[in-house]
């Protein structure tokens, strides 16, 4: 989800999963992942997991 506390929306991130994939294929999704030892704090892990998942 990404917030903008001016904002008088809230939008939402979805991601199509890939039509080649074995589970799921072609679905629309949240993007995912889990915290990393790198991780500062899970706002940081947000951030690097949407950069991997949506380029």
């Amino acid at each position: 989800m990404l917030f903008d506390p001016a904002a008088d929306t809230l939008p939402l991130l979805f991601m199509l999963r890939s039509s080649d994939l074995r589970q799921h294929a072609g679905q629309i999704a949240f993007p995912g992942g889990s915290v990393e030892e790198s991780d500062r704090d899970v706002v940081d892990t947000a951030l690097r997991e949407a950069r991997e998942e949506m380029g």
